[in-house]
């Protein structure tokens, strides 16, 4: 599987190295935000020169001032982004966080016109369960869109699968179908987009970018066209308070739920995430406040309630995972 690294390569291979787009800034910022997070120090070029290149920095016997080259606090205002050198040196100290700026969602976001030679790359980059649902096969080692009807019944499968990786495949669709986007269609694929997105953002270190994201694809990928201003009905309309309210109530739900273990691992909080938007969010809400606060419930049979939930929830697990009833807090 290609990463956002390679894909970068391939197309900068062939058409010369491109102006920087404002996607990297933003996957810059937030790569180096997970790197602070995983060395334990605070977000500043200082500190993080400190960490990784302590040798780099010269202080002056004779009036104790510091010279430095500062390309880490570059780096963590997102003007520059990490070269190859700088990322193998951190990935060494912290496996595991060079994933965040090789994500394929950067390319998803990239702002922008790109060529169809740069959406196969990126289709190619994606792994094989969300290719399978997203393409009917291959013509001239070019991977061919399902037709419309099937790839629309193909939107709920792929925000199933609930991570950035399903959430850039939603995004590369949403963009493929822009000319349509005052159609019903259209708005089933950001409405999927945008769900996706909240549960994303009920996750470290994406909650901490949650208004960065969606501004950045309000301005960059849906509002290029002006007139969905004056369209009232768009989730892009949404203020800083609603986005805010709607991230910060999902984050209520999946902690509630957390305490009482419905969820051990973010596979385990994905799907919880995925049959809780398909019951009745307020009554499985108010059960699982209750649960909490009083340290146990007993749950009640209901149609798309908490019951329900736990059902469709214990049907994906094996024996020794499952939930049982009555609930109760652990933490």
């Amino acid at each position: 599987m290609a990463n956002e690294n390679s894909v970068q390569q391939a197309v900068e291979k062939k058409r010369g190295r491109p102006k920087r787009n404002p996607i990297d800034s933003l996957r810059a910022q937030l790569y180096l935000h997970v790197v602070c997070l995983a060395a334990g120090i605070k977000g500043t070029g200082y500190q993080l020169e400190q960490h990784f290149e302590p040798e780099k920095i010269i202080r002056s016997e004779r009036d104790n001032t510091v010279q430095r080259g500062c390309k880490w606090d570059r780096y963590i205002r997102g003007t520059v982004t990490p070269s190859i050198q700088t990322q193998r040196l951190i990935e060494g100290r912290y496996p595991g966080t060079q994933q965040f700026l090789t994500n394929p969602l950067w390319l998803a976001m990239k702002a922008g016109e790109q060529t169809e030679e740069y959406w196969q790359l990126f289709y190619n980059c994606l792994r094989l369960s969300l290719q399978n649902k997203m393409f009917q096969g291959q013509s001239k080692n070019e991977l061919i869109f399902k037709k419309k009807n099937y790839l629309l019944k193909a939107l709920d499968p792929i925000a199933r699968e609930g991570d950035t990786e399903a959430l850039a495949s939603l995004i590369a669709i949403l963009r493929k179908y822009k000319s349509k986007r005052f159609t019903l269609d259209y708005h089933c694929i950001e409405v999927r987009v945008i769900n996706l997105m909240w549960d994303t953002f009920c996750e470290e270190p994406y909650f901490n970018f949650r208004h960065a994201i969606f501004e950045y694809l309000r301005e960059h990928i849906v509002h290029n066209d002006k007139r969905i201003e004056y369209m009232p009905q768009s989730p892009w309309n949404l203020t800083y308070t609603q986005v805010e309210n709607s991230v910060m109530s999902l984050k209520i739900v999946t902690s509630l739920a957390a305490s009482l273990l419905l969820f051990t691992d973010r596979k385990e909080m994905r799907e919880f995430l995925y049959w809780l938007r398909k019951g009745n969010v307020e009554e499985i809400t108010l059960d699982l406040a209750e649960a909490h606060r009083n340290g146990f419930l007993n749950v009640k049979q209901s149609l798309r309630g908490l019951s329900w939930l736990l059902s469709k929830l214990n049907s994906t697990r094996p024996m020794s995972k499952q939930i049982t009833n009555p609930l109760r807090r652990h933490f």
